[in-house]
């Protein structure tokens, strides 16, 4: 719950610890992970932000913080400070969307972080938040959603010169500094180290980051004592109401006929690029096939076999 905390000069302010066992989905870019979000967002007591948190974690942990700026903070950050500044901005802006689409709620209980909700996110840089996390929401839930990696970095491929949507313009200037970097600019969250790559092909700055995303958090898990849900992406495209079925008993929610509909409409969500199709990665293949030996190990740790 919501505690008072002692400042200096005389003053009291709220500390905003009003969560209840947040449900974080955590997954590589192009996994499928919007479409999980949008079905589980239909859920009228789950509170989130409209699509992902990264504007806050910037915020808080801004690019200029180092001459290396990517998508990681490191345990050394969850500083006290950091985290109720972290769980403050999350509450405030969850509750206000949580507002927009429930008008008519009591504001006071909300207004003071008094009442506990329970909260959802997908934020595909989480990956690299997730010590953080960790000492930020102890009660968390995770889902990892993963996917076959060459359908997955061929979308990311697709994806990445649509700086509107999937870019980080704020590392614009960063890219720019790079002689002979073979990309414009950096889409999707930047694992660290990402600056070591832009003069690569695109192929393989997908399958680097790709790999970063899966290699990191999969080490957290094998170290966290949380218990964490893996779903795969084949699956949820496949059967989403019967993942969805899963993960409302994993996670202690009540299926409800507005996520019911939602998944078995199996509506295009809100970053697809063009139709989905279960071959359309082929038309990378060739691209595809060279980062084969670069993504092997990662794949079999997560029960896929590239060379299939």
């Amino acid at each position: 719950m919501s505690v008072l905390k002692y400042t200096g000069a005389g003053r009291l302010r709220l500390s905003y610890d009003s969560f209840d066992r947040p449900i974080f989905i955590i997954s590589p870019p192009r996994s499928g992970s919007m479409f999980l979000f949008e079905c589980l967002a239909r859920f009228q007591d789950l509170y989130h932000v409209r699509r992902e948190a990264c504007h806050w974690w910037w915020h808080q942990f801004p690019p200029a913080r180092s001459l290396q700026p990517s998508d990681y903070v490191s345990t050394e950050e969850a500083t006290p400070e950091n985290i109720c500044a972290i769980r403050r901005l999350l509450y405030k802006a969850s509750v206000k969307r949580h507002r927009e689409k429930a008008p008519g709620q009591r504001e006071l209980p909300y207004l003071f972080g008094q009442k506990r909700i329970r909260y959802l996110e997908k934020t595909v840089a989480n990956c690299f938040h997730l010590d953080f996390l960790h000492h930020c929401f102890p009660d968390a839930q995770y889902i990892f959603l993963i996917r076959d990696p060459r359908p997955n970095i061929s979308s990311m491929m697709e994806g990445w010169p649509l700086i509107e949507r999937f870019g980080q313009p704020h590392m614009t200037t960063f890219v720019r500094e790079t002689p002979g970097s073979t990309v414009p600019h950096w889409s999707y969250a930047a694992p660290p180290g990402w600056r070591q790559m832009l003069t690569r092909p695109l192929v393989q700055i997908c399958a680097w980051s790709w790999r970063q995303h899966i290699e990191i958090a999969l080490e957290f898990f094998q170290r966290a004592v949380q218990p964490v849900m893996v779903l795969r992406y084949e699956e949820l495209t496949n059967n989403p109401l019967d993942v969805i079925r899963q993960v409302v008993e994993k996670v202690d929610l009540k299926l409800t006929d507005r996520v019911i509909e939602h998944a078995t409409a199996r509506p295009l969500s809100s970053t697809t690029v063009s139709q989905p199709s279960q071959d359309k990665w082929t038309e990378h293949r060739e691209q595809i096939a060279t980062i084969e030996p670069l993504i092997r190990e990662t794949a079999h740790k997560i029960g896929y076999d590239p060379r299939k």
